[in-house]
């Protein structure tokens, strides 16, 4: 009867043996298979190019050139004055700005006189070594130009009309004079019928380049200060009936040359 027992018992513990080796055993599972395109195509890695730098672009500086200074026996360069018309009650002054001293200069009081209430502007065109200047002035009633050497003013515009100044020439010899005085056209909308003059700095002589019914502006020196060239044109027609034509004049007179028209 014991030994039946212990038999029994043996089988029992083999076969819960049994049971727990088999339970400890990997799980056999089926090999991973190739996920085929259904285009039969390996696709390529997509690229992606870089967003190119951006450039900044630095403007060129440009310096303003130096000039003889106006006064003082030195040799040495200074920096160019600026300048701008100032009214006092019915008085009009030519004032200099000094950048190197950082002040302000009265330079000539214009024989510009003003009625009363009545506002006065300008311009003022240095020499280019601002020896000398080109002022321009005018009301309501009456415009005047104006040459400043020495600290003094010399008339350069008589009698009414509408005027205005030009460039200097490049030795500073001679400017420029826009007026009507001599035309009986005057101004239509936004264009006066300006006749050329040049004017003598030295002298203050004013020597008329042209004399027609059109209007001549734009003008600009020849490097070497013996031509200038102008536009010449209109208002009252269409625009391509009267210009503008580009022309060329001897700085001392005589005859025009068109260098090109429309």
């Amino acid at each position: 009867m014991r030994r039946v027992f212990w038999q029994r018992l043996h089988a029992a513990l083999v076969l819960m043996l049994l049971a727990a080796c088999s339970l400890s055993e990997p799980v056999a599972r089926p090999p991973s298979l190739p996920i085929e395109m259904s285009s039969g195509v390996t696709p390529l890695p997509m690229t992606v190019s870089p967003a190119p730098p951006t450039v900044t672009s630095t403007p060129e500086i440009v310096v303003s050139p130096s000039v003889t200074p106006v006064s003082g026996s030195g040799s040495g360069q200074t920096l160019p004055r600026f300048y701008r018309i100032q009214q006092k009650e019915q008085r009009v002054t030519v004032v200099a700005f000094d950048p190197e001293r950082d002040k302000e200069q009265e330079i000539v009081t214009l024989p510009f006189t003003t009625r009363m209430g009545a506002y006065a502007y300008g311009s003022v065109l240095p020499a280019p070594d601002q020896s000398r200047l080109a002022v321009y002035v005018r009301d309501m009633e009456s415009q005047q130009v104006y040459l400043v050497s020495n600290g003094e003013a010399r008339l350069i515009t008589i009698g009414e009309g509408e005027h205005a100044i030009g460039p200097w020439s490049p030795d500073g010899s001679q400017f420029l004079v826009f007026s009507t005085k001599e035309s009986n056209r005057g101004c239509i909308l936004n264009t006066c019928y300006f006749d050329l003059y040049v004017i003598d700095a030295a002298t203050g002589a004013a020597t008329r380049l042209t004399a027609t019914e059109d209007a001549e502006v734009d003008a600009v020196w020849s490097p070497d200060g013996k031509q200038i060239a102008f536009l010449r044109g209109c208002v009252d027609s269409g625009i391509d009936e009267c210009g503008p034509e580009l022309y060329l004049v001897s700085a001392n007179g005589g005859s025009e040359r068109l260098l090109a028209e429309g």
